[in-house]
């Protein structure tokens, strides 16, 4: 029961103690009262009595208490810079609603509760890039969108991704070991005391990118305009169009003119680095036969395209293309299985901003077997309505795929329950 009291007693005085900074290997004077004077950690401080006070020397990076007759000190001896920041923020802070300076652990901490971010905005712009400090203050729950909505932005001015950092309790970021932006996260978040942590189950963010296929039964005179190439054979070019909202404004109005149809408008999603692709065609059935089995193999045919970007959060795109145009061809028959003919191009961007590739030449030897011989190309999904049409057929339209890659943001632009274009109305 004693011991009980004792405890809480000294609890009241820790409380109600004093608090002293010391730069290691320097000193600090205290008033000296009574004749006594306890220290928990001699390792850490030293005291020598000058005549009516106590000049306290911290040899040691740490924390101690040190008690006269009278009072209670808990003295943080701490690096020089340490110091040189703790003094400046002394200044900083006055008049900051809220916040308030604390050492812990031999670390310059701002505790208290952060009101208004035009503080830590303050503090993050008068620190130096060599100041090391934590920002622990709590965040009032009313600003915590404000506090979000500027991460966010800094993030995205810098080309990263936006991290989820958490501001419900004390500020901080974790971090897969292996993301290669770790050093760029921390140089920024370090003006404004916030902590990097490792955390091996974190994910590594890449940007998401949307890819918007566009396949348009086009006029020629209309796409000349844009300086593409048609007659050629099956070529990949970026379309020299400042504006890719009003170029897609003039699609639908072409469209609604009559001077030709969208065929198609699918938009797809896929991380950096990794693949999307579009097909539009059919298959046809193989039997293969071996001496104990036999079995069915459906061979596509159609138009294909994978897409292959890598992006970063700048809007940066390095883009891969390969387009695939295949058709059955009867001359090419062995054994009652019609052949299969197929052309391939490959093609390589890298495009500084969003910008419209356009694909053209596509179909142009499967137009001239369409009739003959290859009927089943008019039932074809989106490209098989080119083949009942008389201006396809008579070469005053062209078959383009129009492929823009674009970086999402964090919040997307795409209705994900729409339906494309191509089923409206189904």
């Amino acid at each position: 029961m004693i011991r009980i009291i004792l405890f809480t007693l000294f609890l009241a005085l820790v409380s109600m103690s004093k608090n002293l900074v010391i730069p290691l290997g320097e000193s600090e004077f205290i008033p000296l009262t009574g004749n006594q004077v306890w220290i928990e950690k001699k390792s850490i401080v030293r005291a020598q009595v000058v005549g009516k006070n106590l000049k306290i020397i911290g040899i040691e990076i740490g924390a101690s208490y040190l008690k006269t007759k009278t009072t209670l000190y808990t003295i943080q001896v701490i690096r020089p810079n340490q110091m040189e920041l703790y003094t400046k923020f002394s200044g900083l802070l006055k008049n900051r609603l809220g916040l308030k300076l604390a050492v812990k652990d031999s670390q310059v901490e701002i505790s208290g509760t952060l009101f208004r971010l035009n503080d830590w905005l303050f503090l993050a712009k008068n620190v130096d890039s060599n100041d090391d400090y934590i920002f622990k203050a709590s965040i009032a729950p009313e600003l915590i969108p404000d506090v979000k909505r500027y991460f966010i932005s800094q993030f995205k001015l810098r080309g990263l991704a936006d991290q989820r950092i958490n501001f419900e309790s004390e500020p901080l970021l974790k971090l897969n070991p292996k993301d290669p932006h770790t050093a760029s996260y921390r140089e920024l978040l370090k003006r404004y005391g916030i902590p990097v942590f490792k955390d091996t189950t974190a994910l590594i963010l890449e940007p998401i990118i949307k890819v918007q296929i566009t396949v348009a039964e086009i006029d020629r005179a209309f796409i000349q305009r844009y300086g593409l190439e048609l007659g050629s054979p099956l070529k990949s070019e970026i379309l020299p169009t400042k504006s890719f909202k009003s170029f897609e404004a003039e699609l639908h109005m072409m469209e609604s003119s009559g001077k030709g149809r969208l065929l198609a408008s699918p938009n797809i999603l896929c991380k950096s680095g990794k693949e999307a692709d579009f097909w539009a065609g059919g298959e046809i059935p193989i039997k293969t036969v071996s001496r104990y089995s036999s079995d069915i193999v459906w061979k596509k045919y159609g138009v294909y395209l994978k897409v292959k970007p890598k992006a970063d959060y700048l809007g940066r795109i390095s883009v891969s293309l390969q387009t695939e145009v295949s058709s059955i061809d009867s001359s090419l028959s062995v054994d009652g299985v019609p052949g299969i003919t197929t052309n391939k191009v490959s093609s390589y961007f890298d495009l500084p901003e969003t910008k419209i590739i356009a694909l053209s030449g596509l179909l142009q030897e499967v137009d001239g077997k369409s009739y003959s011989g290859l009927p089943g190309l008019s039932r074809l999904p989106i490209i098989g309505p080119l083949f009942s049409s008389r201006d396809f057929k008579e070469k005053r339209t062209e078959l383009v795929i129009f492929v823009k890659p674009e970086v999402m943001t964090r919040e997307p632009d795409i209705n994900v329950h729409a339906k494309p274009r191509h089923l409206e109305g189904l």
